[in-house]
């Protein structure tokens, strides 16, 4: 973007840090673990972050404490219960790639959605869903969107995504037909109205759902299609996040 220019000798790019006050000495990480992976991590030691010792800061712990009980008051307020873990996998469909592609589409009219397995950070647990759990869920600020594409379009992203190095897309008014092992391929791929199969019509136009990291950003595998798919009556329809909770 010609907005921004870096002077290279003044920008350094470093990998994911722990933001934390003690790390573990032989994986150099904060992260929660189970008991074999912790006993095997070494010892907790102070963590210093370009030779700065990590500690809290003591105006923002007092606003922190000031803040706190009112601001999670707000993200407990319950939006709505399932009465069993929801969860995503990598390899296979499952129950959280269905709800969230399912609200997509009935979000947006759309025939078909779509997600990518990064919008799905956490599990949720049987019981209340809170504010929190949406907000843990979906830290980003992505966008509900859709797009126009031909049949013969779908049937080529749904193949390409499905066969790149990420997780398995969840998909809503698809039949997706996957081999699993020795590793992941989709053999079909087919309209699915909740009761009966239909064929994609190569030259039918079909309304596709999705967030707008896939379209139009082209995140993930979909690097790849949008170097071959340029969005057509593309739609923006605000915060995936608020629409996610509107939704439940």
């Amino acid at each position: 973007n010609d907005k921004y220019i870096f002077d290279p000798n003044a920008t350094l790019m470093e990998g994911p840090l722990p933001i934390c006050e003690k790390i573990f000495e032989k994986t150099l990480s904060c992260d929660s673990m189970s008991k074999d992976q912790v006993a095997k991590s070494g010892e907790l030691r102070q963590f210093t972050f370009h030779g700065h010792l990590m500690e809290k800061e003591a105006k923002l712990e007092t606003l922190y404490q000031r803040w706190w009980s009112e601001y999670k008051a707000y993200l407990d307020q319950k939006l709505t219960e399932t009465d069993g873990t929801l969860m995503i996998w990598d390899t296979r469909e499952e129950g959280l790639g269905n709800l969230y592609t399912d609200f997509l589409r009935r979000q947006t009219g759309a025939v078909v959605s779509i997600l990518n397995g990064g919008s799905f950070r956490v599990t949720w647990s049987q019981g209340p869903i809170t504010l929190a759990d949406v907000y843990n869920m979906s830290p980003f600020e992505n966008t509900v969107t859709s797009y126009d594409m031909t049949g013969q379009e779908l049937r080529r992203m749904i193949f390409e995504v499905q066969s790149g190095t990420k997780s398995f897309y969840p998909t809503s008014g698809l039949k997706q037909y996957v081999l699993s092992a020795p590793s992941r391929k989709l053999v079909d791929v087919r309209l699915f109205d909740g009761l009966k199969e239909h064929e994609i019509e190569d030259d039918k136009i079909y309304r596709i759902a999705s967030n707008n990291f896939v379209i139009p950003y082209g995140g993930d595998d979909f690097k790849k299609v949008i170097t071959w798919y340029k969005p057509r009556n593309l739609v923006d329809y605000g915060d995936f996040r608020d629409k996610v909770i509107e939704f439940l």
